[in-house]
């Protein structure tokens, strides 16, 4: 991507939306000193970044690639889900991502190695999320593998 750009995301006005996959509080807290802070969130059970977002007196914790997706691809179609094309969970920028059937994901898995074949009657998944903590996936294969 040559540069970054802001957008205000529709459900969450309060707040922009960096291409690159960063959220600040926007122009709208007017008497707060918070104004342009970048929000990062913890890593969820999955690998997936979550932000905590408050609009109207409520509290949202969103998954980031969801929002950065609904923000620049616009609403997920029903039935769809967000990929991360190079498998990296932690970028979460807008080239990164993209909207697929579920079906489409588990093929994407699968050409990437992620996936693994249901075992004994387990369910079947796709690599463990500890796999994706930073550090742990073997990035140099994936890299190859996504071309």
């Amino acid at each position: 991507m040559a540069s970054e750009y802001w957008r205000i995301n529709q459900r969450f006005p309060s707040y922009e939306i960096c291409s690159d996959g960063r959220v600040r509080r926007g122009k709208l807290w007017q008497n707060s000193n918070k104004d342009g802070s970048i929000k990062v969130g913890p890593y969820g059970n999955h690998g997936y970044r979550r932000v905590s977002l408050c609009e109207e007196n409520k509290k949202y914790s969103v998954l980031l690639h969801r929002l950065i997706a609904e923000t620049f691809l616009g609403p997920c179609p029903d039935g769809y889900v967000v990929n991360h094309r190079n498998a990296d969970k932690a970028n979460n920028g807008i080239d990164n991502l993209e909207y697929v059937t579920p079906a489409d994901n588990v093929i994407h898995a699968k050409r990437l190695g992620l996936y693994r074949a249901p075992n004994k009657g387990k369910k079947t998944g796709i690599v463990p999320r500890s796999a994706f903590k930073p550090g742990n996936v073997p990035w140099n294969r994936i890299a190859e593998l996504s071309k």
